[in-house]
């Protein structure tokens, strides 16, 4: 009884229960482990808590700094845009990482403030910055990505030293994203895309054209980013809402070296801003308002290959004026008259005939074959087309076809059997020339 009582007063706290595990050896050693353990524990908490290491701040003490800094407002400052980059260089990584947040958190902000000190920031700060705008950049959904691709584009144009180099390494990663972003946003505000169109007298295929027409949904503004699409080589620019803004956003494109400009209130002292674009191949001026004013222009052109001029008021000695400048261009200046008929370059049979067209209204038919204009003896489609082209659209020309028809005397009883039973009979026909529609 002494004893049990002496234990009572010994453990007041412990049950009846617990002085029977006590009694246990192996419980016992179990019990005291974990009393062991969690004393370790707590001191190895409170160790962690008072250690201050000599190279700067504790995780501890990092954390508690940042629980304390206020969060930025919806419309984060300046001062705070500022004092979060100048925290990408801390010796803290939680800090660093906490300021990398909050640049992406308010990027309507961080964005301009960002790249106007970017030529300031060096190291991993740079990186976390460059990191920072890259994001940026490839979320096509963010009103900022043009803002932040183009200050990158400027800075990776200089040359001063190991920093340049990293902003043009991150600029050329990024460029390839944002031209192909650039594309589908365009892409979608130029519905009923096509593939082939009319260059000169052919349907000719072109690959990733780009087409701007009276569809268009947007303006020059929207046409931003041209200059990281590598890959058009073709445009046809047509309609009232190309203006001289349009044509210097579309000769942005790097490889552009063949451009259709049609019924476009374009004049001469707007094609004046080819001369800062693209070498061209081929250039297409049709039913442009321009006349003899483009002789002091178009020597500033780089055109190489071939400018061909329809539906101009460009006079004749204008016009001879232009092929002797040009003498190293192939050089075609028609007056803009259409007939709508479609063949071969080195044949005069009709392979088709354009709905609406005034060969359609004329009723020349496919199968025919166009033999001369105006009493002009005519040697293959491309001596016709050159001779359309001294006719304005309402003029009138004189056709002579040859059309195959059945031979009416082999349907006769009494007629000669070796009659072939068809002949080209000999038509002449009367058209009021039209205008190219498309």
């Amino acid at each position: 009884m002494r004893n049990r009582r002496m234990q009572n007063t010994d453990y007041p706290a412990a049950t009846f229960s617990t002085r029977r595990f006590f009694r246990r050896p192996l419980m016992k050693c179990a019990i005291v482990s974990g009393i062991f353990a969690s004393g370790m524990a707590c001191f190895a908490c409170v160790a962690i808590g008072q250690l201050t290491p000599s190279a700067g701040p504790s995780t501890q003490d990092s954390i508690a700094r940042i629980l304390e800094t206020k969060p930025a407002a919806a419309g984060a400052t300046e001062e705070e845009v500022r004092q979060w980059l100048r925290s990408l260089s801390d010796t803290d990584y939680t800090k660093r990482n906490w300021a990398s947040a909050q640049l992406r958190k308010y990027p309507s902000i961080s964005v301009p403030i960002a790249v106007q000190d970017l030529s300031e920031q060096n190291g991993e700060a740079l990186d976390r910055c460059l990191s920072f705008l890259g994001e940026v950049i490839s979320d096509s959904t963010s009103p900022y990505s043009s803002v932040a691709f183009n200050e990158l584009k400027r800075l990776a144009q200089r040359t001063d030293g190991s920093r340049s180099v990293q902003i043009s390494q991150t600029f050329n990663t990024f460029r390839i994203t944002f031209g192909e972003q650039t594309w589908k946003r365009i892409s979608k505000l130029c519905p009923e895309p096509r593939r082939e169109f009319f260059s000169r007298a052919a349907l000719m295929p072109f690959p990733n054209p780009l087409e701007i027409n009276a569809l268009f949904e947007g303006t020059a503004a929207d046409l931003e980013g041209l200059d990281q699409v590598t890959w058009i080589r073709f445009a046809r620019l047509e309609g009232p809402k190309i203006d001289r803004d349009v044509l210097r956003a579309v000769l942005k494109l790097p490889q552009l070296n063949h451009l259709q400009i049609v019924n476009a209130p374009i004049t001469a002292k707007d094609l004046a801003v080819l001369k800062d674009g693209p070498d061209l191949n081929v250039l297409e001026l049709m039913y442009l308002p321009i006349d003899d004013e483009i002789l002091s222009v178009v020597q500033e052109i780089p055109v190489w290959g071939a400018l061909w001029i329809f539906g101009s008021k460009i006079s004749p000695a204008g016009g001879d004026e232009l092929v002797r400048v040009l003498n190293d261009v192939k050089v075609d200046i028609l007056k803009g008259a259409y007939l709508g008929v479609k063949s071969l370059s080195n044949s005069l049979q009709v392979e088709s005939v354009e709905v609406g067209s005034a060969a359609e209204e004329a009723m020349i038919r496919k199968g025919d074959r166009i033999t001369s204009l105006n009493g002009i003896k005519l040697e293959n489609f491309e001596h016709l087309r050159r001779e359309l082209g001294k006719f304005a659209p309402l003029e009138n020309v004189t056709l002579e076809l040859e059309r195959i028809q059945k031979n009416l005397k082999r349907q006769l009883e009494e007629s000669d059997q070796n009659e072939p039973l068809f002949i080209r009979e000999k038509i002449t026909v009367e058209v009021t020339l039209g205008r190219r529609s498309s």
